[in-house]
């Protein structure tokens, strides 16, 4: 937000190239949060998955004994 505030001041005060400069910094926080966040959810959507798994064959292992 700090960014944002920094580029409304340099606006306000005619500095285009700070102004760019601010808005990029608070674009690139704002994918880099984005992407984080996106890689956790593949994480846990890897793990839950993988977790699934694991418990199927257990089951189907129990099945097979006691047949």
């Amino acid at each position: 937000m700090e960014n944002i505030q920094n580029a409304i001041m340099s606006a306000i005060e005619a500095k285009p190239l700070d102004f760019k400069s601010h808005i990029h910094s608070e674009l690139e926080s704002k994918v880099q949060s984005a992407l984080q966040s996106r890689k956790i959810e593949l994480a846990q959507s890897f793990l839950n998955r993988e977790e699934s798994e694991d418990i199927q064959t257990e089951l189907e292992d129990n099945v097979d004994e006691e047949l």
